[in-house]
C-alpha cells in the first residue's frame, strides 16, 4: 500500500506551501543556483568549443597541416606533390614560398608574411577561397603581379582592389651573399579576404612565379604543404612521407606553429569547466540545507505519517524524492537556459559591440575577432546529468536524519 506513497508525498511537498518563509526562500535559492550553474557551464563549454571549432575550420584549414622543406629549396617538387597525395590521410599538396617582408603605401607600413602559391593547388589545399570579402582567389591567377591581402591590412593601408602597393622583401636571394639587399616590387591588389582570425594581421598571397623571383633563382620553391583530413594523424603521415626523402629535407607540422594555441584552448576549457563544476557542486549541496530546513518544517507531518504506518525507509525515500526532484527540475531548466544562451551569445555580443562601438575581442590578442559558440548535446547532457547525480547524493544525509525522527519527540509539544 505504501510502496508509492513516499514518492507521491514527496512530489506533493514540492507543490505545497511551507509554514516557514525561510524554507520556501532556501528552496528557491537552491534551485536558482543550480539553474544558473548548469546554464553558465554549458554556455562556457559552448564558447570554448566554438574557439576549438574556429581554430580547426578557419585557422588550421588555411595554414599548412604538414610542410616539407629542403635546406636549399626544391626545384623538382612535382614528384613530391604526386607522392604525397597518394598517402592515406592526405587530401591535397601544394608548393609554397614564405617571404618575410613589409607592405608600403605612402607613409603607411605593415609587416607581412607573403605566401607565394600556385593558385589552383592552393585552392585544393586550403579553404582561403571560402573567405573572400572582395573578388575571388582565382583573380590572383589572372594577374602575374597581383596580391591578395586581408581586409584588415587593406583598411590599415587604405587600399582596395586595383590599387598598387609596394612589397619590400629583406632577402631577395637566399643562395647568394647579395641576398641581404632589400628589394622593392610593385604589386596590384587582386582580391581581399577576411577570415576574422589572427591570420588577417599579416598573411598575404602572391603568385608562385613572382615569389620565386624574389626568393631564389626563379625555379626553386621553399617546400610543399600537405592538407590532412584529420589533424591528429600528422605523425603517421610524416612517418610515411619521410621514407625516401633526400638529405637536407625536414618536416614541420601544425603543432609547432599553432599547437600552443590549441593546447591553451583545451587547458582553458578544462580549467573553466572544473571551476564551474565546483559552482554546480556548491549549488547541489545547498539542497542539504534546504532539506534539513524542510525536515524541521514538516516534522509533525512526518510523525503523523509514521504513526499511520510509514516506515523510516519510506520517510527517507520521501525526502530523497523531494531533493532529487529539485535537482532534476533545476538541471533541466539550466539545460534549456544554457542552450538558449549558447545559441544567442554570439549575436548578442556582436550587437553589444556594435551598439557601443567596442571591440571585445581583437585578433591581435585572440585567435578570432568575435565570440564563437558551438553547443554540443553531449556536453549539455553530461553537465545536467552530473548535476542531478550530485543533488541525489546531497539528499542522502538529510533524508537519513528525517528517517531517524521519533514520532513522540516530534509531537511532544503539539
Amino acid at each position: 500500500m505504501f510502496n508509492s506513497v513516499p514518492v507521491f508525498i514527496g512530489l506533493r511537498y514540492l507543490g505545497a506551501g511551507n509554514k516557514s518563509q525561510l524554507v520556501a526562500f532556501l528552496s528557491r535559492v537552491s534551485m536558482l543556483g543550480l539553474i544558473l550553474g548548469v546554464a553558465l557551464l554549458i554556455t562556457v563549454l559552448s564558447v570554448m568549443n566554438g574557439f576549438d571549432k574556429e581554430l580547426r575550420e578557419r585557422i588550421l584549414a588555411v595554414v599548412p597541416h604538414l610542410s616539407v622543406y629542403h635546406a636549399r629549396g626544391m626545384e623538382e617538387w612535382q614528384p613530391l606533390v604526386e607522392r604525397s597525395e597518394k598517402i592515406d590521410g592526405v587530401t591535397a599538396a601544394a608548393p609554397f614560398i614564405h617571404l618575410q617582408g613589409m607592405l608600403m603605401r605612402g607613409s603607411k607600413i605593415e609587416g607581412v608574411l607573403a605566401y607565394g602559391i600556385d593558385v589552383d593547388a592552393e585552392i585544393k589545399a586550403s579553404v582561403i577561397d571560402d573567405y573572400m570579402a572582395n573578388g575571388t582567389f582565382e583573380d590572383l591567377k589572372l594577374q602575374p603581379d597581383g596580391m591578395v591581402v586581408s581586409q584588415k591590412l587593406a583598411d590599415a593601408l587604405s587600399v582596395e582592389i586595383g590599387d598598387k602597393i609596394t612589397l619590400v622583401v629583406p632577402e631577395t636571394n637566399r643562395l647568394q651573399s647579395s641576398g641581404l639587399v632589400p628589394r622593392l616590387v610593385r604589386l596590384n591588389i587582386a582580391a581581399i579576404y577576411d577570415t576574422g582570425t589572427e591570420l588577417d594581421n599579416a598573411l598575404v598571397y602572391l603568385n608562385l612565379h613572382k615569389a620565386q623571383t624574389l626568393w631564389g633563382n626563379g625555379h626553386l620553391v621553399e617546400g610543399v604543404r600537405l592538407q590532412l583530413d584529420d589533424l591528429f594523424v600528422v605523425n603517421q603521415v610524416a612517418m610515411s612521407l619521410t621514407e625516401g626523402l633526400p638529405p637536407g629535407t625536414f618536416l614541420r607540422d601544425w603543432r609547432r606553429t599553432h599547437g600552443n594555441l590549441y593546447q591553451a584552448i583545451q587547458l582553458s576549457r578544462n580549467l573553466v569547466g572544473l571551476l564551474l563544476f565546483i559552482i554546480i557542486a556548491v549549488a547541489a549541496f545547498n539542497v542539504v540545507t534546504t532539506l534539513i530546513m524542510v525536515v524541521m518544517d514538516k516534522k509533525d507531518a512526518i510523525a503523523i505519517l509514521q504513526t499511520l504506518g510509514l516506515t523510516p525507509g519510506q520517510v527517507m525515500i520521501l525526502f530523497m524524492v523531494y531533493g532529487s526532484f529539485i535537482g532534476l527540475l533545476g538541471s533541466l531548466l539550466g539545460l534549456l537556459l544554457g542552450v538558449v544562451l549558447s545559441y544567442s551569445i554570439t549575436p548578442l555580443v556582436a550587437s553589444v559591440s556594435e551598439m557601443f562601438n567596442v571591440h571585445l575581442l581583437q585578433s591581435d590578442v585572440y585567435p578570432v575577432n568575435y565570440l564563437p559558440s558551438d553547443f554540443r548535446l553531449e556536453d549539455g547532457v553530461l553537465v545536467a546529468g552530473v548535476a542531478v547525480v550530485m543533488c541525489f547524493f546531497a539528499t542522502i544525509y538529510p533524508s537519513w536524519r528525517a528517517a531517524k525522527l521519533q514520532p513522540a519527540d516530534a509531537l511532544r509539544y503539539e
